[in-house]
């Protein structure tokens, strides 16, 4: 007679490999968990530290106000290219005054902090501050959105250089 199973019963005795049994898995010490854990623990902190480092300085970098010298000149080398391009007859008319006006935004974006390069029209006249932008903007909208532009392509270049060069910008009140 067999005795029912009880936790006091003596354990069934080991296969043996000579036998043709297998072997049961082997006990790790608790240690080993403890140092996995700690592993993992420090691989997740490095990536986090990484992440960290990284945005920290790609914040910095983008926090970096542009010299009104240095956004002047970028301006100016964006209008002169647009000019030069039209002269030679690379782009239209329509094409020249897309470029002004992607050139005298920039400018306020570089100068006045506000992105105006994502601004309706509208937009940008409800900030007191862009109003010669509002009014470049304005001036370059019939060429570039009008089905037959009509504009002097001499006079909107003078008019986007004027502008670069005598406007400083303003710290402007954006409205809500």
């Amino acid at each position: 007679m067999t005795a029912p199973f009880s936790a006091w019963a003596a354990p069934a005795a080991a296969p043996s490999p000579s036998a043709g049994g297998a072997y049961g898995p082997i006990a790790y010490s608790w240690w080993w968990i403890v140092v996995g854990v700690l592993l993992v623990a420090a691989a997740v902190a490095a990536v986090l530290l990484a992440a960290g480092w990284f945005a920290r300085r790609r914040k910095a970098k983008a926090e970096r106000p542009m010299t009104l010298a240095k956004a002047r000149s970028l301006a100016l080398g964006q209008v002169e290219a647009a000019e030069r391009r039209h002269a030679a007859g690379e782009t239209t008319l329509r094409g020249l005054h897309v470029e002004l006006a992607a050139a005298v935004r920039g400018y306020a974006k570089n100068i006045a902090g506000v992105d105006a390069t994502v601004l309706s029209l509208t937009e940008l006249r409800l900030i007191p501050a862009l109003a010669p932008v509002a009014g470049a903007i304005a001036r370059y909208y019939q060429p570039e959105f009008a089905p037959l532009p009509q504009a002097e392509a001499g006079a909107s270049v003078a008019h986007a250089r004027t502008l670069v060069e005598t406007w400083a910008g303003a710290s402007p009140a954006v409205p809500g």
